[in-house]
């Protein structure tokens, strides 16, 4: 739809660029707010949100452009109130050799909810999500996690990169699951290696089953 806005916001001698797109995907199409922070040309963190379209009650390009500006806002006010803070700003790295990741992340990565407990409330998925080493435990930036809902009606994905800490979080109104239930699939993937966890999801429950981890 073309929606978009861009800051460029200064902490001390550090200037950050916000930015917050709207990103279309999957079948049927589902549409996100994806907001990245910037600095010197690295992804310094990502904020994604699902835009719901049948939850909204007047015209569908109003509510998304609202939800644009104000997740905007939301980050651009977390990074200047120091809610947001990035310790290194070293220049973006260079694409990594796969010697590099070996040594980096000698036996892949795992991926983790953070939340598992808590991360339905009030109709709305909140999933914070870690990725790290899985012998080194160091955090696994770049890496792209993706949420599948499998037994939702409709069908759900929605996809997001890892910070530099290996983090990120995905916020979205949560789809009815269906009579036979279904799993929260969280799946990543790099240059460092997959992985990938799900959990049972109960019938109308927001409460979820560790069953599987690759």
């Amino acid at each position: 739809m073309g929606i978009g806005a861009h800051s460029t916001v200064k902490i001390g001698d550090r200037p950050f660029d916000v930015e917050t797109e709207t990103r279309t995907s999957g079948t049927p199409p589902h549409t996100a707010v994806d907001t990245t922070v910037y600095a010197q040309g690295r992804v310094m963190y990502r904020r994604v949100k699902a835009f719901d379209e049948s939850a909204v009650t007047g015209d569908p390009a109003s509510a998304l452009q609202e939800l644009v500006e104000s997740q905007h806002r939301g980050v651009v006010e977390d990074l200047r109130s120091g809610v947001l803070k990035f310790d290194s700003l070293a220049p973006a790295a260079a694409p990594a050799i796969s010697s590099q990741v070996l040594i980096e992340f000698p036996r892949g990565i795992e991926v983790r909810l953070l939340n598992s407990g808590s991360w339905f409330v009030l109709g709305t998925a909140s999933l914070n999500i870690e990725v790290k080493g899985r012998a080194t435990n160091k955090p696994a930036p770049g890496v792209t996690v993706e949420v599948v809902l499998e037994g939702a009606e409709p069908p759900f994905r929605i996809q997001a990169g890892t910070d530099p800490r290996g983090c990120v979080s995905l916020v979205f109104p949560m789809p009815k699951v269906g009579q036979d239930g279904g799993e929260l699939i969280i799946r990543a993937s790099g240059a460092a290696g997959r992985d990938e966890v799900r959990y049972r999801l109960k019938p109308k429950s927001a409460s979820v089953k560790k069953v599987q981890s690759q």
